[in-house]
């Protein structure tokens, strides 16, 4: 229990330090104890909640952040680009209460538990440079895009840190990646 109390204290701390700069978005705010009681958690410092790495290339490093929203109901992904001047601009990457697969499960289960539920078993962490095989190229999806962010190919390149976005004990990863052409991130999937 005391290692627990230490380690949400740490990531805690962290955000407070940072706090002259980057602010969290309306609506939104650090995971609550419960988000942090999963045993496989323990394995990671910041709980797998959290993780930095220079994502755009420019040499200032970014910060990613796993956030609930107020209302408890969900959890989102946001990175916070981090400017010359010190400031951050932050990017919703993903919201649980509007994902689209998430929501045909919602359907599915005809119950709101699925958003309350699925958030414990989110996490993230950093992505190296590199070349990766997708989704769409193992054959797993057909390689057609659900929305303008996500990137359909049967491999992508990373040219910078990247951000896998996964679900414990489960599949169904993302890599975001920032696209300079867009300024701004897309996302591939990784496995199911």
């Amino acid at each position: 229990m005391n290692c627990k109390i230490f380690v949400v204290t740490i990531f805690l701390v962290g955000l407070t330090c940072l706090g002259e700069t980057l602010k969290l978005p309306a609506g939104w705010r650090v995971p609550k104890d419960s988000l942090f009681s999963m045993e496989w958690r323990n394995s990671d410092s910041l709980q797998y909640l959290s993780t930095s790495a220079d994502l755009t290339g420019d040499g200032l490093r970014d910060t990613v952040l796993i956030l609930e929203p107020i209302d408890k109901k969900g959890l989102g992904l946001f990175a916070f680009v981090k400017d010359k001047d010190s400031s951050y601009k932050p990017f919703n990457l993903f919201d649980t209460r509007i994902d689209k697969r998430l929501q045909e499960a919602v359907k599915k289960r005809k119950s709101q538990d699925v958003l309350l539920l699925y958030p414990r078993y989110y996490g993230v962490r950093i992505v190296l440079p590199g070349k990766y095989v997708t989704a769409c190229g193992k054959e797993i999806y057909d390689c057609s895009a659900d929305d303008s962010s996500e990137v359909a190919t049967e491999k992508i390149e990373l040219r910078y840190f990247g951000i896998e976005f996964f679900h414990y004990d489960a599949g169904g990863t993302r890599y975001y990646f920032w696209a300079p052409e867009k300024k701004c991130f897309v996302y591939a999937w990784i496995d199911d």
